[in-house]
């Protein structure tokens, strides 16, 4: 199977997808090349007619810390004032997952 990127790994064991974030220094956090590499993962599971399964894991005793908060300072993310950091975690995320989808375009 032809590996999106050495940011995530794909092995096919039968019917099923193996699919690796392969980022063990920065805890499988995902910044863009991560991102897309992981799209073009869920491509091949989702093209090939052979494949039912897929399993996600991270290399080097982490699963992911999620978002590469520094890759998301970089994009240049204002500083958020008390009373905007005391904001319900939906809100948080629904941020979060904003700037992440623009750091993937």
């Amino acid at each position: 199977m032809n590996e999106p990127s050495e940011r995530i790994l794909t092995e096919r064991r039968g019917p099923i997808v193996i699919i690796t974030i392969n980022r063990p220094e920065a805890r499988n956090a995902f910044d863009r090349e991560t991102s897309n590499a992981m799209n073009a993962a869920m491509g091949l599971l989702d093209e090939d007619d052979g494949l039912f399964i897929g399993v996600i894991t991270g290399a080097g005793g982490n699963f992911s810390a999620g978002a590469d908060l520094k890759e998301i300072a970089k994009l240049g993310v204002p500083p958020r004032s008390p009373v905007a950091a005391s904001a319900s975690w939906g809100v948080l995320r629904e941020n979060l997952s904003s700037l992440l989808l623009k750091a993937t375009l």
